[in-house]
Order: structure tokens, then C-alpha cells, then sequence
């Protein structure tokens, strides 16, 4: 009757017409084996298109498999949270770098520390043995990405970002460009959707139509169709864009307030739990770390509260 054998851990999304058997999940039971669920509208999942997600009240469930299951780089909580050292300090950043090496998976590097120290500071932050997210969220034409994203590579960081909406020449070039300058272990390279900053208002006003999940959504499609790692997502967007772009594709999520904590300029925000609960592979957690009064106390917080929701 099938092509295939179950069980089968087919891609998103599904590749032709076929309702999606509706079969539910005990909510404890069928989290074995690291299996999470995604809930689907009434009208199941065919055509390749996502729009029955989360479109009505009932729960139907589709298993799949977070990505730090399959990735060792994201093996435990701790391998999945990225700092964020945002700021233009550079001793203050590179001490909080240290601080925080052996207990985060990543630092990242944004644009306001890139831009007052450069490349130098990458390097210096990489000896540390902890993986560099450079978060410049490079977008130009094409041919100004593709040297911008080589020297990038050549920086030696093991992730950076561009903007989806640059175009798919533009992604294209991307991934050319880090490619060429680190053939053998070109750094992954993530595209963002839509800024945790902004609401569907917002969007609106700068002339996007679609809400933020559609919005989100149809990016990361192009990103993905263009062959980025993964993008940079909200936590609220994570389920459709799991949905539809599957298991292995990984999706960052800013925007992560733990309890007790204001959102300050993030519009869409959620808590570390919520982030892993609703399929999110890296989360970045920039001042609820790094402005805490004890940085490394503030991680192990947000780690151990991580851990616990990936095992309930």
C-alpha cells in the first residue's frame, strides 16, 4: 500500500496528497524515545502545506524528533543555550565570555560588538573554546554577501546569520561564500524571519501583509529551499516552521525571558521551557544572563529549567 515502511520518519512537509492519519498520543506515553508533539488542525496535513496547523481546537499529534536528539553539537540543555554578549565593552565581553564558556553551547556575538571590534574580537572569543554565533544578520546583493559570509568563515565562528527576506540569489551566496572559505567545516548559516521585535502591527506597517506566523513561515520555506541550516525563529512561530520544514532543520529562538524577567524592546517572548516545549533547538538569552548579578548562576538556572521540560 505504501512506498515506504513504517515506521518512517518522513520529511515535512508531506510530499503529495494524503490526509494525515489522525492517531492521538497519550501525553506522557508517546513521548518516549525524545519524540515531541506538534498539534495539528481538523483538516490533517497533505498537499505540502501547513495550513492546518494549529488552525482549530482539537489536538492532533505529530511525533518528531528535536533536533538535539540527532545532533550532537545540541546533545544537552546546556550544548542548546546560546549566550548573547550584546554590548560594545570589550573587556566586559570577553570577561563574561570566559565566565560563561563551560556553561553555555554558544556565545554570540552581535552586530553592535562586531561592529566596534571587528573580526579580532571573534577570534579572541573562539580561543575560548566555546562556538561563535555572529548574529550581523548580513543583507546586501548578493556578491557583497558572498565576501561578507567567506570572511565570516574565515573569522572561524560556527554559525552567523543572514536575513531571509534578502532573496534566494542573496541566501545562495550566503552559503557559497562560507563555503569557500571553510570547506571542511563551513560554519552553519541561518537566516532570519521576522525580529522578536516586531508584532504583525509592525509588519504591517513596513507593507507585509501576512500576519508574523505566515510571514515567518513562508521564510523559512525559502531559506530552507535554498539550503541554510536553519533560521532564526520565535518560539511562537516554532511549531508551524517545525511542521513544515522537519526535523533537522534548526531553528534559534531569541526572545527567551525566564520567569520573573520584562520583555524590555522583544515583542514575542517566551520562557526557557516554553522555548524547548514548542520544538525550539538553540535558544539566545542575552540580558537575563549577562546583566544578572551572577552570569554563571543565571545560566545554570535557565539550563536546569531547560533539562527539565526536554525530559517531561
Amino acid at each position: 500500500m505504501f512506498p515506504f515502511p513504517f515506521p518512517f520518519p518522513f520529511p515535512f512537509p508531506f510530499p503529495f496528497p494524503f490526509p494525515f492519519p489522525k492517531k492521538r498520543y497519550a501525553s506522557t506515553a508517546a513521548r518516549d524515545s525524545g519524540f515531541q508533539m506538534l498539534t495539528v488542525g481538523e483538516s490533517g496535513y497533505g498537499n505540502g502545506d501547513a495550513v492546518g496547523l494549529m488552525a482549530h481546537s482539537t489536538s492532533t499529534r505529530i511525533p518528531y524528533t528535536p533536533i538535539w536528539k540527532v545532533e550532537p553539537q545540541m546533545a544537552t540543555a546546556r550544548d542548546a543555550l546560546c549566550a548573547a554578549l550584546d554590548g560594545s565593552d570589550r573587556r566586559w565581553i570577553l570577561e563574561t565570555a570566559e565566565a560563561l564558556a563551560g556553561e553555555v553551547g554558544w556565545l554570540k556575538v552581535g552586530l553592535e560588538a562586531f561592529a566596534a571590534h571587528g573580526p579580532s574580537l571573534v577570534r579572541s572569543i573562539a580561543e575560548l573554546g566555546c562556538p561563535v554565533f555572529l548574529d550581523v544578520k548580513l543583507h546586501d546583493i548578493p556578491n557583497t554577501v558572498r565576501g561578507a559570509a567567506a570572511n565570516c568563515a574565515a573569522a572561524g565562528v560556527g554559525m552567523f546569520t543572514v536575513h531571509a527576506s534578502g532573496g534566494r540569489q542573496m541566501l545562495s551566496a550566503a552559503l557559497e561564500g562560507a563555503r569557500q572559505a571553510a570547506p571542511d567545516a563551513p560554519p552553519k548559516v541561518i537566516a532570519v524571519t521576522v525580529l522578536t521585535s516586531l508584532d504583525s502591527r509592525s509588519l504591517h506597517g513596513i507593507g507585509y501583509a501576512d500576519s508574523v506566523e505566515e510571514t515567518a513561515l513562508r521564510l523559512a520555506r525559502l531559506a530552507q529551499s535554498c539550503g541554510v541550516d536553519g533560521v532564526v525563529v520565535s518560539a511562537h512561530e516554532a511549531r508551524r516552521v517545525r511542521a513544515a520544514c522537519g526535523p533537522d532543520f534548526l531553528l534559534v529562538t531569541p526572545g527567551i525571558r525566564p520567569p520573573g524577567h520584562g520583555t524590555d524592546d522583544q515583542r514575542r517572548t517566551v520562557t526557557p521551557a516554553e522555548a524547548v516545549r514548542l520544538g525550539a533547538d538553540v535558544l539566545v538569552v542575552g540580558r537575563p544572563i549577562t546583566r544578572a548579578e551572577s552570569p554563571v548562576a543565571a545560566a545554570r538556572h535557565i539550563v536546569s529549567e531547560m533539562t527539565a521540560a526536554r525530559s517531561e
